[in-house]
């Protein structure tokens, strides 16, 4: 596929077109961008994933549905993002490889700063800033596993009936407040903005996948914009899973993890949840929780970076 310009890139209402865009920095590949035009007039709806390059559901996802979608079901305009990082999806890793930036630590981003910065700033100003509401799905990579989180980076009712599109696998999350992550930074530009957790491992959940691509069609019908031809299922009654809220704890050393809890347990402040242990040394460190909540993730590989995340709890 050439690269064309990003004003050519609005196909016929009742039509879809896919095609590849260029951030125009330095050793970064450009990017697939499907977009559907609907037969009315109506939001502009953003689903993004791959903005770490290890995460597989949300990619698989983005592309089932908008080879499903059928804009002559839909009133407004659907762009798809598959990958955004697509130099760390080809060099399958979480980060960009030439300076080893956190893209989802680099919203809005800086025209003139990193190449990932570079990449943020592009990718924001093109495809956030027209968007009205935006989706951005992730899981927990090739270095951890993650529970159905679905979560709003603050407060806006106009997200409420998103949220409710998934379905009660999901938890319903209360994001942290961390400054460059896609949904938090277009919260803050005035969006309707949803962040999305499932899996991870560097595996594929295929469970995950399908609920995915289904709430994805019921958020359609959340923003008035038609079915897009699913004709979703709606759901009915209230989740049974508590709420979650928290954030990351970090490895206090570089380890084997050896864990003494597992995923959606509740845990209180102070209770251990593992050891890190350093064979050549042969010295262990007890890992405490730091907060009360219920295990929302944790590693799935066995060594443990100092620094890196070990666990959320929410």
């Amino acid at each position: 596929m050439a690269t064309i310009p990003i004003l050519t890139m609005t196909p016929e209402p009742g039509g879809k077109l896919t095609t590849s865009w260029s951030p125009e920095a330095a050793d970064l590949p450009a990017l697939t961008v499907h977009r559907a035009s609907g037969i009315k007039t109506g939001p502009h709806l953003l689903i993004t994933g791959g903005v770490h390059g290890d995460e597989y559901e949300g990619p698989t996802a983005a592309t089932q549905f908008f080879k499903a979608l059928d804009p002559a079901k839909l009133a407004g305009t659907v762009t798809v993002l598959p990958v955004v990082n697509v130099a760390a999806w080809n060099a399958r890793q979480r980060c960009t490889p030439v300076d080893q930036g956190n893209l989802n630590r680099s919203f809005p981003g800086h025209p003139e700063g990193t190449p990932t910065e570079k990449l943020a700033a592009a990718v924001f100003k093109i495809f956030v800033r027209p968007a009205d509401a935006v989706i951005d799905l992730h899981s927990g990579g090739v270095a951890i596993m993650h529970l159905p989180m679905v979560g709003v980076p603050g407060t806006d009712d106009r997200a409420e009936a998103i949220v409710s599109s998934f379905d009660h696998r999901f938890y319903n999350w209360r994001m942290p407040d961390v400054t460059g992550v896609l949904s938090k930074e277009a919260h803050r530009a005035g969006k309707i903005a949803i962040g999305v957790e499932w899996g991870g491992g560097g595996l594929l959940d295929a469970e995950g996948v399908s609920a995915l691509v289904a709430a994805l069609a019921r958020s359609l019908n959340a923003l008035g914009m038609g079915d897009g031809g699913f004709n979703p299922t709606p759901l009915s009654g209230q989740s049974p899973l508590p709420p979650l809220a928290g954030d990351y704890q970090t490895s206090p050393a570089d380890g084997i993890w050896r864990s003494e809890i597992e995923l959606r347990m509740p845990v209180m402040a102070g209770q251990i949840l593992g050891h890190l242990t350093d064979p050549l040394s042969g010295q262990s460190v007890e890992v405490k929780a730091e907060r009360s909540g219920v295990v929302a993730a944790l590693p799935h590989l066995a060594w443990m970076p100092k620094g890196e995340p070990l666990a959320y709890i929410g």
